[in-house]
């Protein structure tokens, strides 16, 4: 390659305009490729992308730009602060771009790959999904209390890593908008030509109130090409990131409510790592009440950091989190189910009272059958008297069943304890299953007795 780069400065003889020169003969010629870099913005450092000549970045006074036509147009790299960049330099193996300030520290933009995609014919036309880089599969470190460490307070500080997993860039060339949203975007243009506003009607106005909010999501495929995990996007206009953490979606049961505090050392539920292998990403609109693919998927491996142990298969390790991850998904679809049994149950036994056809009997029926769903909930949960008490106990099935789901956080297979906690608790949620079946019939059962008691509506 004969292309040589030079930026000069002459801010001592009070010349702060960016001076940047490119020639293709090993410096025999030269051109100006300041293009249309900003005034009194001092250039101090120059880099060629290694696989598309035409990107290329700079380091100036004011931040990095970054030019995709070989300097007719330049570009401010959002993220970056405005503050000198003097020196930068491309990490070839990682297509990272790294640049050192004057004074201010230094600073990564992983994986740049998806600039050399905008440089490409046609982009910004469709939205588009870059090419994934590979991710490596382990499970991150946290020392101390919590992730950042805060109890070294702030005189140990240290700048947050990359997301962890699958980075998956992508480009949106249009907000999916829903018909109000669309309506008003009308009704803005009528107003700015001075024109009255039209009432849209009651119909309208009543089908925009049972639209859906349009999303943007991201679909990950295994190399069978089956379902693996669904990422909600961003949804607005231009050039987002999203991280996969490469584990399954989390079993545990949904709650939307907000607690008050979070303590620093709590963290978002964890799903089951996947196993090292091949995996895409897919970008899909969810709008006008149709889901679509938008996006071509792109294909990614997900490669462990270190080869497994002697007698370690990671895809039995990964089989074996997935399977024990299902089984605490069921267990909490069991207590959920006994939880609102019972919440059904006491407003039965409230509306008994208001019942004016009432028998003697339905009362000490209920009761039984309120004692009986308070045997299930031992069963499941754990004998509350004993534990009231400090008494040791038998551990419940929900408690073993997540006992052999305390293997996330590790590459390595279950121990024996996790495995035969897992059998056991399988077995015994079986048996729960059938004997929650025949006490929800007999509460149905009492339910029509409600009814024809003439008992207030209890639902």
């Amino acid at each position: 390659d004969d292309s040589v780069f030079v930026v000069a400065d002459a801010h001592k003889f009070g010349d702060y305009s960016p001076y940047v020169f490119a020639s293709d003969n090993r410096g025999r010629n030269w051109r100006s490729i300041s293009g249309d870099l900003p005034g009194n913005t001092i250039a101090w450092a120059i880099q060629q992308d290694h696989e598309n000549e035409n990107l290329l970045f700079l380091g100036t006074e004011y931040g990095v730009y970054f030019t995709l036509n070989g300097g007719t147009n330049w570009h401010e790299l959002a993220g970056a602060p405005t503050i000198a960049f003097r020196d930068i330099k491309i990490q070839r193996r990682d297509n990272d771009l790294v640049g050192a300030t004057f004074g201010r520290g230094m600073y990564v933009l992983d994986d740049y790959t998806a600039l050399r995609d905008m440089a490409g014919p046609g982009f910004g036309s469709d939205a588009h999904l870059f090419p994934v880089r590979d991710a490596w599969w382990y499970v991150p470190s946290e020392p101390g209390q919590a992730a950042g460490i805060p109890t070294l307070g702030t005189d140990s500080f240290a700048a947050p890593n990359p997301d962890f997993g699958a980075i998956i860039t992508y480009y949106l060339d249009e907000k999916y908008l829903t018909s109000k949203d669309l309506r008003r975007a009308e009704e803005k243009k009528i107003a700015a030509q001075g024109n009255d506003v039209p009432f849209p009607g009651w119909d309208r106005l009543t089908d925009e109130s049972l639209a859906a909010t349009p999303k943007a999501l991201v679909l990950i495929r295994d190399a069978a090409n089956n379902p693996v995990r669904w990422l909600e996007a961003n949804n607005e206009i231009g050039l987002h990131r999203l991280a996969w953490d490469l584990r399954y979606p989390a079993p545990d049961a949904v709650d939307l409510s907000t607690p008050e505090f979070v303590p620093p050392w709590a963290s978002d539920p964890l799903g089951a790592l996947v196993s090292p292998g091949t995996y895409s990403a897919q970008l899909y609109a969810v709008s006008g009440g149709q889901a679509t693919a938008i996006t071509a998927a792109q294909t990614f491996a997900v490669k462990p950091v270190r080869a497994a142990a002697d007698g370690v298969d990671y895809a039995e390790v990964a089989r074996y989190q997935r399977d024990a991850a299902d089984l605490v998904r069921r267990v909490a679809h069991a207590g959920e189910e006994l939880a609102r049994q019972q919440e059904l149950l006491r407003h039965m036994k409230a509306a008994a009272l208001s019942a004016p056809q009432a028998e003697p009997s339905l009362f000490t029926k209920l009761d039984e059958m309120d004692a009986e769903l308070k045997q299930l909930g031992h069963r499941l949960h754990g004998n509350p008297v004993r534990s009231s008490l400090n008494v040791n106990a038998l551990p419940s099935f929900a408690g073993r069943a997540y006992n052999a789901a305390n293997t996330r956080n590790t590459t390595h297979m279950a121990t024996a304890t996790q495995q035969a906690d897992f059998n056991l608790a399988t077995d015994a949620l079986e048996v729960f299953k059938a004997d929650m079946e025949a006490a929800l019939s007999t509460l149905a059962a009492l339910e029509d007795e409600l009814r024809e008691a003439g008992a207030p509506s209890w639902r």
